[in-house]
């Protein structure tokens, strides 16, 4: 099945390649640099090149990778896992590009919003659901496509949508580097900065990729068996990345035990009715206390820093602030206190 299909996607792929060209000719000969990547991306996105062509040239793999992902473990073989490990580093660009994309098309249709003329605008809608409204609504729409807002709110919605999208891709794939688990993370943080829920499958996918790394850094250790502290060096990285390290390990942590506790991972209960946890659970209660101790060596290190810029400080304050309030220790809430209000006179003096 998966070499009939790889044949007939290659001819797919031949007419979709025919389309793209002519299209390119048609379309986008005429355009700037800066706006020929964007337009490339969308037609990409639009004729569903990418996929037809993994399905043409590496349906072997895309098979593979779709029954390890449906079956709830990520490919058998390292050698696959680093393969699929270079796809989604290969899609870091375009994320970041459909990023700036969705928020240019955000800008522009709040700008078209904040400056349309009010010319033609039939004001608040009537009540009820008869002719007035029916009018009204004709109205509304009307000064919606003269005045542009109707356009540009298309534009954003498709610019989101394609950005969603590529986020979906990014959850499914198996990150088998540092450079893959963080892009992973950077796509949580995305989501926790703008107050919307993981893309689907991304917080499962990243608790079986520390699985799957933490094992294969495992066989590269000392008896003693691995450490998750022990393999990061976190006096190196910057304040940003501390703290993306911190929210990772606790988003996921918290993931692996609620793993911990599904009926998968129990083979009894005691007297008392807790699980007794099978190799499973075990895994998973492991997995959450070692990424609990990334979370606190990640705090210490936070703490144990002197920031020399605003950014940092600020982010430095904001990982203490939450711990450092629910410890309830009223010298370090003081000592918190005057490190806020130093930070608060240094931004007014712009030091």
């Amino acid at each position: 099945m998966a070499h009939w299909l790889g044949f007939t996607t290659q001819q797919m792929h031949g007419r979709i390649q025919s389309e793209m060209g002519r299209r390119r000719m048609a379309e986008a000969n005429h355009l700037p640099a800066d706006q020929h990547a964007a337009w490339e991306a969308r037609i990409r996105r639009e004729l569903r090149a990418d996929a037809v062509h993994d399905l043409a040239f590496r349906h072997d793999r895309v098979f593979e990778a779709t029954e390890a992902v449906r079956s709830g473990v990520e490919p058998a073989t390292q050698e696959l896992r680093n393969q699929g490990d270079a796809d989604l580093l290969a899609l870091a660009p375009l994320w970041e590009a459909a990023i700036d994309l969705y928020q240019q098309r955000i800008d522009e249709e709040n700008e078209i919003g904040e400056t349309a003329s009010t010319d033609g605008w039939p004001g608040a809608a009537p009540d009820g659901s008869g002719p007035e409204w029916r009018a009204w609504f004709r109205q509304k729409e009307e000064w919606r496509e003269r005045t542009g807002v109707a356009a540009a709110e298309e534009a954003s919605g498709e610019a989101g949508t394609a950005l969603h999208k590529i986020e979906l891709q990014i959850s499914a794939l198996p990150a088998a580097s540092l450079a893959g688990l963080k892009l992973k993370a950077r796509v949580g943080q995305r989501s926790d900065d703008i107050g919307v829920d993981w893309p689907g499958g991304l917080g499962e996918g990243l608790a079986r990729d520390i699985l799957a790394f933490t094992e294969a850094q495992a066989r590269r250790q000392a008896p003693a068996g691995p450490s998750l502290v022990g393999m990061l060096d976190l006096a190196s990285v910057s304040m940003d990345d501390l703290q993306t390290i911190r929210d990772l390990a606790d988003r996921v942590g918290g993931v692996a035990y609620a793993h911990a506790w599904g009926v998968r991972c129990h083979e009894d209960a005691n007297a008392s009715g807790a699980p007794v946890f099978n190799d499973a659970g075990r895994l998973m209660q492991w997995i959450g206390d070692a990424l609990t101790d990334v979370e606190s060596a990640a705090h210490c290190e936070a703490r144990r820093r002197a920031p020399a810029n605003s950014f940092d400080r600020e982010t430095r304050l904001s990982m203490l602030a939450v711990t450092t309030l629910d410890n309830g220790d009223s010298d370090e809430i003081e000592a918190f206190a005057r490190e806020l209000l130093a930070h608060a006179a240094a931004e007014r003096t712009g030091s």
